[in-house]
């Protein structure tokens, strides 16, 4: 909560994770290599989980793909290649000459760690899970607005697309998804929602960007009471 409400408060999002860092290593006293290897990690099989999900749900959405190319491109060609290209990259790891300086080392370590998590099925079965309580999550708070605001929508549609829109909604880009979300759900308007008109779905978008920047701004009661967080580290201690 923290985190988000650092993202959220200031210009830049990164300082969230990098509060997410700080508290790491100061309460759980986790060494900061470590602490920049979770955030890493959280956001890469976050990401990579995504991608996925995005490859599965384009067997469902075929017949629309096939009618339009940036669905084409968007849904099946990026997410194959930016796998394709991890698996390259953790295979070819393996077999290129690391130069001796520390960033090559650093490096080394997070793709040997990456490999290392990726054997154990496991991992990447809870992170598919986690991944997919946040397609409910995000679904969920769409058809809350859809009764609020007297609109339906074809869900099925919107759990095939919802990976997509939640990687646009990520990218680093936009603000907290800030018009790249709002940009992809009018442009499959006519797929999830075809009597809805553009103007609804654009707020409910937005009223969706709403909802969880609220939530993330309760984060800043922590700030407002720094000394739990004080309390917490020193009983960790």
């Amino acid at each position: 909560w923290l985190g988000g409400f650092l993202a959220l408060s200031t210009p830049f999002a990164v300082l969230g994770d990098v509060a997410r860092a700080g508290l790491m290593k100061m309460v759980m006293r986790v060494p900061v290599r470590r602490c920049i290897e979770i955030i890493l990690f959280d956001r890469g099989f976050g990401l990579l989980t995504l991608l996925l999900f995005l490859l599965l749900t384009s067997l469902g959405c075929a017949r629309f793909i096939q009618q339009q190319y940036w669905l084409l491109l968007a849904q099946v060609i990026l997410p194959a290649a930016a796998v394709f290209g991890l698996v390259i990259v953790l295979v070819g790891s393996s077999f290129v000459r690391w130069p001796d300086n520390r960033l090559s080392g650093y490096v080394k370590f997070l793709l040997d760690d990456l490999s290392s998590m990726l054997k154990k099925p496991n991992n990447l079965l809870l992170q598919m899970f986690i991944t997919l309580l946040n397609i409910v999550i995000y679904v969920a708070s769409f058809i809350a607005l859809s009764y609020a605001m007297h609109f339906s929508f074809d869900i099925v549609m919107l759990l095939l697309f919802c990976p997509l829109i939640l990687i646009i909604n990520n990218m680093p880009f936009f603000y907290m998804g800030w018009g790249g979300r709002e940009a992809v759900l009018l442009m499959l308007v006519p797929i999830i929602a075809p009597t809805a008109s553009n103007e609804v779905i654009l707020a409910a978008s937005m009223g969706c960007g709403a909802v969880f920047m609220l939530v993330s701004l309760m984060g800043g009661v922590y700030l407002l009471n720094p000394n739990t967080i004080r309390n917490r580290s020193h009983g960790e201690a």
